[in-house]
């Protein structure tokens, strides 16, 4: 089983962005809906699994369950 953590960010060029996270869900269905409420009706998909929109770049990072090593912020689903 698998886990789905949504997270964004605000871009702002030159400086460090901080991360949120936006919620953990158990379906990726459940994952890309609340990708889209973050960013907008009118969000336009990115490279990765990201969106843009309302000034945030979301992603979703699938996390296993259990004993883990993965580096944060790096895997997306297909």
């Amino acid at each position: 089983m698998s886990f789905f953590l949504v997270y964004s960010y605000i871009d702002f060029s030159g400086y460090s962005q901080t991360i949120y996270h936006r919620g953990i869900y158990t379906t990726l269905s459940e994952a890309k809906k609340r990708q889209i409420e973050i960013c907008g009706k009118d969000c336009i998909k990115g490279i990765n699994g990201s969106t843009y929109g309302n000034g945030q770049t979301v992603f979703i990072n699938v996390l296993p369950q259990g004993d883990c090593n993965i580096q944060t912020y790096t895997t997306s689903p297909s």
